[in-house]
């Protein structure tokens, strides 16, 4: 899909953010790109990051995710329910102080390769166009088997770091364990260490 889809607005609640992973800037010529990866396990950690997720089918429909009062609430409500939705869309919610913070929600993708590769090229284009580089990434724990959804989650920070599409990125942890995202992120160090990306973990 080459277009962004209409934001959808909706109040929410105030937040600020800390660092859990992070990087350090590189002297070395080759290194020329500087990343913070964070492992996000409350709202503050995620207040202003432009949040990417999916959820399973479902009986929610966008008007029912924007009345919840959180952007943690509103991740949880379609983990837990499932979301009625055929194509990607923006939802926009500000909080007290009219900042807006903007979640894509997608479709859950088909398990295969293909349509794992369609899904991180469409995220990363709507990421480009709309020239965030604060991205927060949940993928729903049982909308995927558990493997797939650490592949999906390594091919996606792959991506964004490789192709220099975000520069501070949130695993948030939601409904998965925290060891489970904290071990993604060490796989994740171990792969993309190299001449073009340093990652330091901090926990």
């Amino acid at each position: 899909m080459d277009h962004i889809p209409e934001i959808t607005t909706a109040p929410t609640s105030d937040a600020s953010r800390s660092p859990s992973i992070n990087s350090e800037p590189q002297n070395d010529q080759l290194r020329t790109s500087n990343f913070t990866l964070r492992v996000a396990r409350t709202e503050d950690d995620i207040a202003d990051h432009f949040v990417v997720t999916f959820a399973k089918a479902g009986t929610l429909t966008i008007q029912d995710l924007l009345k919840e009062p959180s952007i943690s609430q509103l991740l949880q409500s379609a983990e837990n329910f499932g979301v009625n939705i055929s194509e990607p869309a923006l939802l926009a919610v500000a909080d007290d102080v009219s900042q807006a913070r903007t979640i894509y929600l997608t479709p859950t993708p088909n398990n295969s390769f293909r349509d794992f590769a369609v899904w991180v090229g469409h995220v990363s284009h709507t990421i480009e166009q709309l020239k965030t580089k604060k991205v927060g990434l949940y993928l729903c724990k049982d909308s995927l088997p558990s493997e797939q959804l650490k592949e999906l989650i390594n091919q996606t920070i792959r991506v964004f770091v490789e192709n220099k599409i975000a520069n501070d990125i949130c695993l948030i942890v939601g409904q998965h364990a925290y060891t489970d995202i904290l071990s993604t992120a060490l796989q994740l160090k171990q792969e993309l260490d190299g001449p073009y990306a340093a990652l330091h973990i901090l926990h």
